[in-house]
């Protein structure tokens, strides 16, 4: 008599269990070593994503710093019209200005307050000058020599290789 096996009992008999067993344990075993591929390229990808925006940022914050200096670099030169001219309102408003964009160098180096301090000096003896407060311009070699130091500072800044540190 011949015996007639149903799909059933040649799957799910005892022998086979252990087989699925094996298998589901090989699965799982790859599935997990799949798992940590990935979560190695994400962390490698998140780690390239980090580098890479604070790779933008110090590009930015030096590009930023380039435009402050340059605009410091311009209202050095038209104060020093202004002063040449006797124009005081104008002088002091452009010292202001000057005095303004320095203060924003002090983070860079704190030499900077020295100069920021100097530039407020001179802003005010423009102020009474215009108001008549003073008679002359006090010292012309001196306010010279300030915009000499300063100009000198910002090329430092401005230059091609120019660090982010202030000189």
């Amino acid at each position: 008599a011949a015996i007639k096996w149903t799909w059933g009992e040649v799957v799910l008999n005892e022998s086979w269990r252990d087989v699925y067993t094996i298998a589901g344990l090989m699965l799982t075993f790859v599935g997990f070593a799949f798992t940590l591929v990935q979560l190695r390229k994400t962390q490698s990808a998140a780690k390239a994503a980090e580098t890479a925006a604070q790779r933008t940022l110090e590009e930015n914050r030096f590009a930023f710093q380039k435009f402050m200096v340059a605009l410091a670099h311009r209202y050095v030169h038209e104060a020093k019209i202004h002063v040449d001219n006797e124009a005081w309102e104008k002088a002091a408003i452009r010292l202001s200005d000057l005095t303004d964009q320095v203060n924003q160098l002090i983070s860079l180096d704190g030499s900077w307050a020295i100069l920021a301090g100097e530039l407020h000096t001179w802003s005010l003896t423009c102020n009474r000058l215009k108001s008549n407060e003073l008679k002359r311009f006090p010292k012309k070699e001196k306010w010279l020599e300030v915009c000499a130091r300063l100009e000198a500072k910002l090329n430092q800044l401005l230059g091609p290789f120019a660090d982010a540190k202030g000189g």
